[in-house]
């Protein structure tokens, strides 16, 4: 047996334990090692911890590594180093030799239930989001009737979970802008997976993991989940399903009950673990399902001063102990969230790494169809010269710029987005800002005012007020100041960096048409022409390279231009 010396008696049995623990059984679960610490506890008065556990563990893994793989496993994968162990399965990272990829291979407990089993795999088979980790195949070795090993190879993700980046920040609150960006995420997952009928049953931090190259979210393990009008996928009443510190009042009285709103509740508490550092209730098994029962959290603003109240009603309404109190679906909480994104969601001239072109829009509501109205076809006459046609300029993928003379507004019908060149402060001052400002209505300028201030280079989403589209995108150019004089004229990078904010937004967002008016003179000191052709030339390689979920792009010039 391997020995550590130590000075540290609890330590050194703890070692010892552990190091049998994981020489005698290859399927060593976190409740394993939770017993462990337990019994030796109790055993003899100290304070052993996970901590205590995860360092021995870590030292002595390659002295006596786990068993690679069963011998039914075929051999097109190759193993390459364990990945978890759990309560139902341990995860190891293997290379598939006929994809050349890197996968995850979950070998599931041979005493898990057949049915579940079943369940699982007829699920992830059937269950498409690019949000969602992918099943790619599954292994099926019968014992006997009544004994089935199965391993479900699923599609990798470079990574760390929410729960260890939680951890990670030692039960501080996570930065807003990249919290609120992975639970949009998240509920794009969600909003898929409940569009196809399943319901998870077990959302938590440890089910959400961040993939390491783009900062983007993938949600995982479907061994709970249950797919609405199967009755083979109902869970016995009297089995308690979840998560206690996320669990929905609801699930745990009665696990038999399948109604979206249960993901809802575990979603809300998982934003409310992310931004607060904290989960909503605190204690042991029996409390927490009490507390979630029967009690409110916390307000999430009174533990993180610094959330925005958009958010905060997001988590609240999330999280209603009653679930008709709740938001109905995942798709009325991305329509909250979404007009005021960019609060969080700020795209700076460093865009966020996040790989958003892969969003899934294909459950989306119908778009607006893009009809340009009678004047939309005049095209000044004094335009650069070139042909007529290319008045409608045609890209990869059938995504097209259309160049229109005229009034912003009436240009602009039919289309998911308006884009205003904005100042610091979102006074929407001057130019097509100022036409945008009148026609919003009112009270726009007052709902838009805590957007403000804002950095040049930075695009800010609102709401759209009274016009037609989606919603308004501001553009910020320069900085307000007593005196123009003191004003800097735009430079071609700073445009091309708004263009690139408004294409992630837009992926974001899910928007397909945005129309752009020149950036003019005057306001802001530049010359249309030299305007026209920074725009022109970066929207043709935007739109060529494909990357963007925008099929039209409508750049709207003012009559009194001339080039």
């Amino acid at each position: 047996m391997l020995s550590f010396k130590s000075n540290n008696e609890p330590l050194e049995r703890l070692t010892y334990e552990l190091i049998t623990l994981f020489c005698n059984n290859k399927d060593v679960s976190d409740d394993d090692i939770t017993r462990t610490i337990e019994t030796l506890n109790a055993e003899h008065p100290s304070n052993l911890m996970w901590h205590d556990a995860k360092t021995i563990i870590a030292r002595h893994q390659s002295l006596c590594p786990s068993p690679k793989f069963p011998n039914w496993i075929p051999e097109r994968y190759e193993f390459v180093k364990p990945l978890a162990n759990g309560a139902t399965a341990r995860v190891v990272l293997a290379h598939d030799q006929i994809s050349r990829k890197q996968v995850a291979i979950k070998l599931l407990n041979p005493t898990e239930p057949i049915s579940r089993i079943q369940r699982e795999t007829k699920i992830l088979r059937a269950l498409k989001s690019n949000y969602i980790v992918q099943l790619t195949d599954a292994i099926f070795k019968v014992d006997d009737p009544t004994t089935i090993r199965a391993a479900l190879v699923m599609e990798f993700v470079d990574g760390q979970s929410m729960n260890q980046i939680i951890n990670q920040n030692k039960n501080a609150p996570h930065e807003i802008n990249e919290a609120v960006r992975w639970m949009f995420q998240s509920a794009l997952a969600l909003k898929d997976a409940h569009a196809q009928g399943v319901i998870h049953r077990d959302i938590k931090p440890a089910n959400l993991v961040v993939a390491h190259k783009t900062r983007a979210i993938k949600l995982l393990d479907f061994g709970l989940a249950s797919k609405t009008g199967d009755p083979s996928s109902v869970t016995n009443s009297g089995d308690l399903l979840g998560t206690p510190h996320y669990i929905a009042p609801e699930q745990s009285r009665d696990p038999t009950i399948l109604d979206p709103r249960n993901d809802i509740y575990s979603y809300g508490a998982t934003f409310y673990h992310l931004l607060t550092g904290s989960t909503p209730f605190q204690g042991d098994y029996i409390d927490l399902v009490a507390q979630h029962r029967n009690s409110v959290p916390v307000s999430p603003r009174a533990r993180n001063p610094k959330l925005p109240r958009l958010i905060n009603h997001v988590i609240k309404k999330s999280m209603e102990t009653k679930s008709q109190d709740r938001f109905h679906s995942f798709s009325a909480i991305l329509d909250e969230l979404a007009p005021e994104m960019s609060v969080e969601l700020v795209a700076s001239n460093d865009q966020p790494s996040t790989n958003l072109s892969s969003l899934h829009r294909a459950d989306s509501q119908p778009r607006r169809q893009t009809q340009p109205t009678p004047q939309s076809s005049r095209i000044h006459s004094s335009l650069p010269p070139v042909p007529a046609s290319n008045a409608v300029r045609e890209y990869q993928g059938g995504r097209t710029v259309e160049i229109f003379e005229g009034d912003l507004i009436d240009q602009a019908i039919g289309t998911d987005v308006i884009v205003v060149w904005d100042n610091n402060q979102l006074s929407m001052e001057g130019g097509s800002a100022k036409r945008v400002l009148d026609v919003a209505g009112p009270d726009y300028f007052k709902r838009t005012r805590h957007l403000a201030p804002a950095l040049p280079g930075r695009v800010v989403v609102s709401a759209s007020g009274s016009l037609t589209q989606r919603f308004i995108f501001h553009a910020i150019t320069i900085r307000r100041s007593a005196s123009r004089a003191t004003l800097v004229t735009p430079t071609p990078k700073l445009i091309r960096d708004l263009l690139d904010s408004c294409f992630y937004h837009a992926e974001s967002l899910e928007i397909e048409t945005i129309t752009i008016p020149l950036l003019d003179a005057g306001y802001v000191g530049m010359e249309p022409a030299f305007s026209y052709e920074t725009i022109i030339e970066h929207l043709a390689r935007e739109l060529n390279l494909g990357r963007t979920p925008v099929k039209t792009v409508r750049l709207v010039i003012p009559s009194r231009f001339e080039f």
